[in-house]
C-alpha cells in the first residue's frame, strides 16, 4: 500500500506525554503521509468522536486510528490486511468472543483503540445517527460501537499486539467506568434499530 494513501488519527484527552509517545512511534514507522491529533479539552470535549471529526480532516483516502494509551507493534500487518472492503480492527482474544456475541447478522461492533484501518468515505454513516439523535453524549462516547456497527459488515480482525500504558486502567478511562456497559448497550440498541430502518426501506 502507497505511504501516500494513508493518515494516522489519535484522540486524546488530558494525555500530552502519551499522546507525544504514540505520535513518535507513528511518524517513526514511515507508514503514513500524516499523523492528525484531536486534543479534546475540558471546555470542548468531543470524546471518542473527536476521532471522526479529525478522520474528516485527513486528505488521503485511508485512516489508521488507535487509542492513546498503547503502541501498537503490528501497524504493518495491520496496513497490509487491508482489502478496501472491510474495515481492519485489532483485538485480544477475549475481547474477539465478547464482540462477536453483538453481530447483527452480518453487522459486527469492534474495538478501533489497539488499531484499525477503514476508508475516510466510511465515516459517513455517523450521518445516520445524527439525523436521528443529533450529536449527543451517547454519540460522543460510544462513536467507536456506533461507527463500526452501521458499516453493516463483517470486519477483519487481527490479534492485537500492544504495549499498554498504564493510563489505560485509569478510572478515568472510559472503558473503566461503571457505566460502561450500559452505554455500549444502548449504543447498540439504537445503531440496531437505525439499521433495521434501511433494512424495512431496501425492502419496499
Amino acid at each position: 500500500m502507497a505511504r501516500k494513501t494513508i493518515t494516522a488519527v489519535l484522540t486524546t484527552f488530558d494525555r500530552e506525554e502519551e499522546v507525544r509517545r504514540v505520535e513518535k512511534h507513528l511518524r517513526s514507522t514511515g507508514l503514513f503521509a500524516d499523523v492528525l491529533v484531536w486534543r479534546n479539552t475540558r471546555h470542548q470535549n468531543r470524546m471518542v468522536y473527536g476521532r471522526y471529526l479529525a478522520a474528516a480532516q485527513a486528505r488521503t483516502p485511508l485512516i489508521y486510528t488507535q487509542d492513546d494509551d498503547c503502541l501498537v507493534d503490528n501497524i504493518g500487518e495491520l496496513i497490509a490486511a487491508f482489502d478496501g472492503k472491510h474495515l481492519v480492527s485489532a483485538m485480544k482474544p477475549d475481547a474477539i468472543a465478547r464482540y462477536e456475541e453483538q453481530r447483527r447478522r452480518r453487522a459486527q461492533v469492534t474495538l478501533l483503540g489497539w488499531g484499525s484501518v477503514f476508508r475516510r468515505e466510511w465515516i459517513g454513516v455517523l450521518n445516520r445517527y445524527v439525523v436521528r439523535h443529533g450529536v449527543d453524549e451517547l454519540l460522543l462516547r460510544e462513536a467507536d460501537r456506533v461507527f463500526t456497527l452501521l458499516l453493516d459488515r463483517p470486519h477483519h480482525v487481527v490479534p492485537a499486539r500492544i504495549q499498554e500504558f498504564t493510563c489505560a486502567r485509569d478510572p478515568r478511562a472510559l472503558s473503566m467506568q461503571k457505566s460502561h456497559w450500559e452505554h455500549y448497550r444502548v449504543a447498540v440498541e439504537r445503531a440496531t434499530a437505525i439499521l433495521k430502518v434501511g433494512q424495512a426501506l431496501a425492502c419496499h
